[in-house]
């Protein structure tokens, strides 16, 4: 019965994953931004779903520097695009070498995510293996269920009756 629940919300998340591709930002993305500056912060407006961008300085109060929107986009296509508007809203340019430590986090943020989804999928095989060799029953659950009886069993019924 365990199997079938864990099946049925990694189901559910993987929908979710599908429908609202780039959600609330990872630890590695927040690393990711920490290479062009360490002051920098992201934070998730549910409501909206959106990324908004904060620095805040060790000597002043923390300030909004930008907002991006995520519905249908890409942790990739985040990244990129924010380091283009960093590019343009922020007068200090950044150097080469803070660029490419954002990209060099941003294609290990990729990495871990590919190695964290194989391991899943490992983990899960090898339950279903587990389970299948010890004859666990594993029983779908179906996610809605009909109540009605078809017109013609009642009449049948009735003409009995």
């Amino acid at each position: 019965m365990s199997g079938a629940t864990a099946q049925g919300e990694s189901r559910l998340s993987k929908d979710w994953r599908q429908r609202n591709p780039a959600g609330p930002p990872d630890r590695g993305f927040k690393r990711q931004l920490q290479m062009l500056n360490p002051n920098f912060d992201v934070v998730w407006d549910v409501g909206a779903e959106k990324w908004e961008i904060w620095e805040f300085p060790k000597d002043k109060p923390g300030y909004h520097i930008m907002t991006v929107q995520t519905v249908g986009r890409t942790y990739r296509e985040l990244g990129a695009d924010i380091l283009l508007q960093m590019e343009k809203l922020i007068d200090q340019h950044y150097d080469a070498e803070k660029i490419m430590n954002y990209l060099i986090e941003a294609n290990k943020q990729e990495q871990r995510r590919k190695e964290k989804d194989f391991m899943n999928k490992m983990e899960s095989i090898a339950l279903e293996t587990f389970n299948f060799s010890r004859a666990v029953l594993q029983v779908a659950v179906p996610e809605a269920i009909s109540f009605e009886v078809p017109k013609a069993k009642i009449i049948e019924r009735m003409v009995k009756e």
